[in-house]
């Protein structure tokens, strides 16, 4: 239960995973859609930290609910051309910059070495999150949204730079509107716990990283690493 968490709680998402983990924190409001202190149901999540993610209805590049259509093929065929897929995807999700060949390497091994069943049926039950669902999980949090940073690989082949630029500044229009509720509702509140909350709002940050792609966590380690530290040593104290 997030309620009881005395530990403050950062998300940490690749990918497909911003979108899961956004339609899992609107499960968690639906559970508790009755409950009279459903402001501070997610009062210990401090941070949503999104890598290379995106929203359905991005606007120049769309992710399709469902996977891709190469995935209505059956199991016996997509297991026949699976090293072609592996190969496709690591040329897109590695930026030409990458001169690493062992991770290169690993990353087509580990791709080929993935059950297409699972593959398959993983990718047909995708659901991107739209920017609709995030304004209404504003609308429901009232008092609350967490902080966000975005991570984004400027060479981004699998999901283009821009759907990272939408995907902040959807999240942080939403929270921007959640801080604003909050601050009209607590006015009699003390100046300096306003100021405090003001700079922690401002704490949100969309990082684009050049000379990396879709995997941009493997080809910038150490400056993904800093960046998702410094973001939660900055933040943990913040709500």
């Amino acid at each position: 239960e997030f309620s009881t968490s005395k530990t403050p709680l950062f998300i940490v998402a690749h990918s497909y995973g911003p979108s899961q983990t956004l339609h899992a924190l609107s499960s968690i409001l639906d559970d508790h859609q009755d409950n009279n202190n459903n402001n501070h149901i997610l009062s210990p999540l401090k941070g949503l930290i999104f890598l290379s993610g995106s929203l359905q209805d991005a606007p120049n590049n769309p992710m399709r609910n469902g996977g891709h259509y190469i995935f209505y093929l059956p199991i016996f065929i997509l297991s026949y051309i699976q090293n072609i897929l592996s190969t496709a995807f690591v040329q897109q999700a590695f930026s030409k910059h990458t001169t690493s060949e062992k991770l290169k390497q690993e990353a087509l091994s580990m791709s080929n070495s993935n059950d297409m069943d699972i593959c398959k049926y993983f990718y047909r039950q995708t659901k991107w999150c739209t920017t609709n669902e995030v304004r209404q999980m504003k609308e429901r949090m009232m008092v609350l949204f967490p902080l966000v940073l975005v991570i984004h690989g400027e060479e981004d082949g699998i999901i283009p730079m821009e759907n990272g630029h939408h995907l902040y500044d959807c999240l942080t229009s939403a929270a921007e509107a959640v801080f604003q509720n909050k601050l009209s509702s607590s006015s009699t509140g003390d100046e300096n716990e306003r100021n405090k909350e003001r700079n922690c709002q401002d704490g949100n940050s969309l990082v684009v990283l050049a000379q990396s792609s879709h995997q941009v966590m493997e080809e910038r380690p150490d400056d993904v690493a800093k960046y998702i530290f410094d973001f939660m040593m900055k933040h943990i104290n913040c709500g």
